[in-house]
């Protein structure tokens, strides 16, 4: 197996707070190329069950082969996360020790210019999570309208010109001038004050990042699996959840302080952990993650 095309995380965090033991039964919501989920079957000296899921086709067929030697062990599905409870069905599992969850979009995805996350290579307007149904980015340029754009820029991008952009996107898209990531990102930039560029992200980085949310729902599938996970666990399991920008940690944080006013557990990071400095010198992908964890309660 040649190396992961993606490193996963504070995953010395992950383990710590996760805690999975010997012959335990753990979740890897976001499985990605398989860095957290290989962590965590390592710490269980080969015993236990780990179900992995992601619904991005490329990084299921690689956990499959990555994993085909411990396949006893790691169960791979292709699904998306918010049918956790329909995945450990299939996987004749009623409960789990521990469910891990990193949102977000791995660098694989993003240094593939076919996918059209990033405006750092030219690509097609797509952005979905699973490249072989739903939505794309177009559509939301396509289809919306001007008022509506501008609504899922500043609630998805926390970006304050959005009626500004989505007017300058709306005119441009009718003028055929959209035709991939690098002219949407160009209409963004050239659409804002001068000035608005020398900030410390591109221009565009926030209305990339809204409407990448927009076609995958992203907020409200987080939120319902949250909600299912903890569910799931049996007492004293732990849900671990890392985020990365403010609108995903916020769901984070307001789930779990539900299920502790609920009584179902306890909170275990007062306030959510970052990567160090030495991890962020390493890989600057990094920087932006925060980390909470949630523990489930004796019944």
């Amino acid at each position: 197996m040649t190396e992961a095309p993606h490193e996963p995380v504070m995953t010395d965090e992950v383990l710590a707070w996760l805690n999975p033991q010997p012959g335990g039964t753990f979740v890897d919501c976001t499985g990605g190329f398989g860095g957290h989920t290989e962590a965590i079957r390592v710490r269980m000296s080969g015993t236990g069950q780990i179900i992995t899921i992601d619904c991005d086709p490329t990084a299921y067929e690689y956990c499959i082969k990555r994993f085909e030697a411990y396949k006893n062990i790691v169960q791979c599905y292709n699904s998306n996360f918010v049918k956790i409870s329909e995945v450990l069905r299939k996987a004749e599992v009623t409960s789990a020790d521990g469910v891990l969850v990193d949102c977000g979009v791995s660098s694989a995805q993003i240094d593939n210019a076919e996918r059209g996350f990033s405006f750092r290579a030219n690509g097609p307007l797509d952005m979905r999570m699973n490249p072989g149904s739903g939505r794309t980015a177009l559509s939301a340029i396509r289809e919306l309208s001007e008022t509506d754009l501008a609504n899922v820029i500043f609630e998805y991008g926390e970006e304050r010109k959005s009626r500004r952009i989505a007017r300058a996107v709306k005119d441009a898209w009718r003028n055929g001038e959209i035709r991939d990531t690098a002219s949407l990102a160009e209409i963004v930039k050239r659409s804002l004050p001068r000035g608005y560029e020398h900030g410390r992200i591109h221009p565009a980085t926030r209305t990339f990042q809204a409407l990448r949310i927009w076609v995958n729902d992203e907020l409200a599938v987080l939120d319902k699996l949250l909600t299912d996970a903890v569910s799931l666990l049996k007492p004293q399991g732990r849900l671990v959840a890392i985020s990365f920008h403010s609108l995903e940690d916020r769901i984070v944080k307001r789930a779990f302080k539900k299920f502790e006013s609920a009584e179902m557990g306890c909170i275990l990071t007062k306030k959510p952990l970052l990567p160090t400095d030495d991890e962020v010198e390493r890989n600057p992908r990094s920087r932006s993650a925060k980390l909470r964890a949630f523990e489930r309660r004796e019944p």
